[in-house]
Parts: C-alpha cells; sequence; structure tokens
C-alpha cells in the first residue's frame, strides 16, 4: 500500500510503499477527480529496490478506477529489468491498457541504458499531455532540467480523453514519490498537489478484488 513517509529531514513529507508478498500485485494511488484532460504533471521518485517483482513503476493517467486493473494510459518505467546474471537495465516506454483488456505501446522503449536510475536518488519527472499526444523528460536531482522531452508518443485513436492520475507500483517494488502537482490546461480548471486532495488509496491484486 502507499502510505505518507518521512525523510530523515522532518520537513520532507513523501508518499511511498510497502512491499507485496505475492505475485501479479500492484498498489496503486489515484486521484479521485476523473476529468483530468490536458495538463503538465511533474513529480519527483526514489527507487528503493530493482530486479524482478521489482522493476515497473506505471504512472497513469486519463484511466478509469476499474478491478482488477485501471484502464486508460501509462508511463511505465523500468527499474533493474533484465536477465539472471546480466547488468539491470533501465527504460521508459508510453503504454494502454484498453477497455478490452488488451496492452498496447504507443512509443518505442526509451532505452536508458545499464543504471540509468541509481537507487536511493530523487529524479525529477516532467510530462506533458494533449489531445493524443503524450511526452516526458527525467533529470537526476541536482541536474539541469533538460530542454528536449526524452519520450513522445502519440495514440491515433485517441482512446481515452480524459480521466484519474496516479502512481502504480509493482509487487516488491519500493518507491518514494514527492512533489507532485498538476497544471490542467484549458478543459480542466483545477490544481492538484500531493496532500492538498483526498486521494483513493488502494491496493490492486490479480485474482481478488481489495481495497487498502
Amino acid at each position: 500500500m502507499w502510505v505518507e513517509g518521512a525523510d530523515t529531514n522532518p520537513q520532507n513529507k513523501h508518499i511511498t510503499t510497502q512491499g507485496i508478498n505475492a505475485g501479479w500485485q500492484y498498489a496503486d494511488i489515484v486521484t479521485k477527480k476523473d476529468d483530468f484532460y490536458d495538463f503538465t504533471f511533474n513529480w519527483k521518485m526514489r527507487f528503493n529496490n530493482e530486479g524482478y517483482d521489482r522493476d515497473h513503476r506505471a504512472v497513469y493517467f486519463r484511466v478509469d478506477n476499474s478491478f482488477p486493473q485501471v484502464h486508460g494510459y501509462y508511463l511505465n518505467i523500468t527499474v533493474g529489468y533484465g536477465n539472471i546474471g546480466s547488468a539491470p537495465k533501465d527504460y521508459l516506454v508510453f503504454q494502454e491498457h484498453e477497455v478490452s483488456g488488451q496492452y498496447s505501446s504507443h512509443s518505442p522503449c526509451s532505452d536508458l541504458g545499464y543504471d540509468y536510475f541509481t537507487l536511493n536518488e530523487w529524479y525529477n519527472f516532467g510530462m506533458d499531455v494533449y489531445n493524443n499526444k503524450m511526452k516526458v523528460k527525467t533529470w537526476k536531482e541536482g541536474d539541469a532540467k533538460p530542454d528536449s522531452w526524452l519520450l513522445t508518443a502519440v495514440d491515433e485513436d485517441f482512446s481515452f480523453a480524459s480521466g484519474r492520475i496516479g502512481f502504480g507500483n509493482y509487487c516488491r517494488a519500493s518507491t518514494d514519490v514527492d512533489n507532485v502537482t498538476i497544471t490542467p490546461g484549458p478543459v480542466s480548471a483545477a490544481l492538484f498537489l500531493v496532500g492538498g486532495i483526498t486521494l483513493a488509496v488502494r491496493r490492486r491484486c490479480h485474482n481478488r478484488k481489495q481495497y487498502a
């Protein structure tokens, strides 16, 4: 489940995950507001572990609240994925979980190489979503923000026009999230900050329905 966490500095508040001890599970946190359309989305992440069952982090947008898995778009952040004996590999990809249950990718994997993400270090993320276009960039805390986008994608079918925004954490992964801001575009008309609006927190299981 997602819980409030505290850094060594008590002024630093963030949300973090606690491990789930069974396979095929995600810990999800999504907004109650369900009509985000066009927006700019910024957040920070810190990855505490990597490898099998700890490799996938999802950043949801324009998703519904269905079970056992939400439908909509997500940015798949993979940390430390690789075959046994190989060096961990990190990458990003924009994907979609269709209402039919099928999964599709709207961008090639952005191969970040081996150990792009250093464990227990903060990374900034910036995402821009407009109509059927989505793009993202990431940079390490303390580095200069890059001018160019790291990854862009287009959904030609424009399957999801609006929905919730949130985060998902696969199985035994442990992730910290902080400084989340969503600035809606002209269609939406609200500003969301972690701690400033009630979130729907849930644990999603593969074979059963369970809320945390």
